[in-house]
């Protein structure tokens, strides 16, 4: 079985990061698998560092059908089985596809997001005759899915939660990715941590006000938040706000750090405060690093954490909420490990990488 990746992704984020462990897992289990992507973009550049297949061309709209013939020869010069997309503007390259140049090969559609309007173009692309399975990342994504999917079409839905390759954390990653020292952060200070690009979906207008409250309310002062993701045309709007009440001191805001996950491992709590998620593979990287987690109520988010349980939950924009939360875990070492630990059990247990891959398989012999 070959398998054909479409990503036309020109960022790197947790969909991208989710793609790549994905056809690892894949080729231990047999499967080969290409990628066609973007000249230029980071999945290409993965591609190449890592020795995957893959073929790029110049990036275009999705509406272009220099995108979509060169897809079609790249399916037949390649001898590819099966389509697996993984971002929307491949799936209107896939419709392209089967209408103005005749394909009959069946597709997969990965989707990661929740959406919350249906277009006519959305129901006419997703319904679309060659996709015969659509992958849901969450049940919240899954029920979000049936406003733009056909009712005759419902049962391609199937839900099968992202997973993670589990990594050996040596004392040389641990040395290696250090927040603390990379950035020369006083041993004495709490770390809470955020890994996101600065799009509207990740709410940081709200992880800036929880900081505030944290900070100028609450009047915890041993702290830095830190907050790695590609800084974009919103980013100087947060960084307004966090002059504006004063909190330079206690604001580390890095830009794109390669690995980012791997600088997990020195954050004292991970943060998360987006409006809108799928699930986020960024909270099963905290699980692994055993790092309490406070988050929204974003999506499917609540799939992953009990609140009071394995980590504490708030309404999305409740940014008292989510400061009184990282309060509570400030201020008791053991709730931190207590929480750390059962999420790390659930990891285990619903999350791995393993469990994953032979889900998708069994999608993709479904799907063929």
């Amino acid at each position: 079985m070959k398998i054909l990746h479409l990503s036309g992704a020109m960022v790197w984020g947790g969909n991208e990061q989710q793609l790549t462990d994905l056809i690892i897992n894949l080729d231990g289990e047999g499967i080969a698998s290409m990628i066609f992507c973007f000249i230029n973009s980071p999945i290409e550049k993965y591609a190449k560092e890592n020795g995957i297949a893959y073929h790029s061309l110049p990036k275009a709209g999705a509406f272009s059908f220099k995108v979509a013939k060169a897809l079609s020869e790249c399916i037949r010069d390649s001898q590819i089985d099966l389509l697996h997309i993984h971002t929307s503007n491949m799936v209107t390259t896939n419709l392209l596809l089967g209408v103005f140049y005749n394909s009959n090969i069946n597709a997969v559609f990965s989707k990661k997001g929740i959406s919350f309007q249906s277009s006519f173009l959305s129901r006419v692309k997703y319904n679309y005759k060659n996709i015969r399975k659509i992958i849901a990342v969450s049940n919240a994504v899954a029920v979000s899915l049936q406003s733009t999917i056909y009712k005759k079409n419902h049962h391609k839905i199937t839900r099968i939660y992202d997973g993670i390759i589990l990594m050996t954390i040596t004392d040389q990653l641990l040395e290696e990715y250090s927040i603390r020292k990379k950035f020369n952060i006083d041993a004495e200070k709490l770390i809470i941590g955020n890994i996101a690009n600065h799009y509207p979906a990740k709410d940081l207008s709200t992880w800036v006000e929880t900081i505030h409250y944290f900070v100028n309310h609450l009047q915890i002062k041993d702290v830095v938040f830190v907050q790695i993701g590609e800084k974009t045309g919103f980013t100087q709007e947060l960084l307004d706000k966090i002059k504006d009440y004063k909190l330079e001191e206690h604001v580390l805001m890095t830009g794109f750090l390669p690995k980012a996950k791997n600088y997990i491992s020195g954050f004292d709590i991970y943060i998360m405060t987006s409006k809108f998620e799928g699930l986020p593979l960024t909270i099963f990287e905290a699980f692994q690093f055993k790092v309490p987690v406070v988050a929204t109520k974003a999506g499917g988010i609540p799939e992953a954490i009990q609140h009071g349980e394995n980590g504490y939950l708030a309404d999305v924009g409740n940014f008292t909420g989510l400061a009184q939360s990282l309060k509570q875990l400030q201020e008791s070492d053991e709730d931190r490990k207590i929480f750390a630990e059962r999420a790390y059990d659930m990891l285990i247990k619903k999350f791995d990488a393993s469990r994953l891959v032979k889900d998708v398989i069994a999608v993709y012999q479904n799907a063929l």
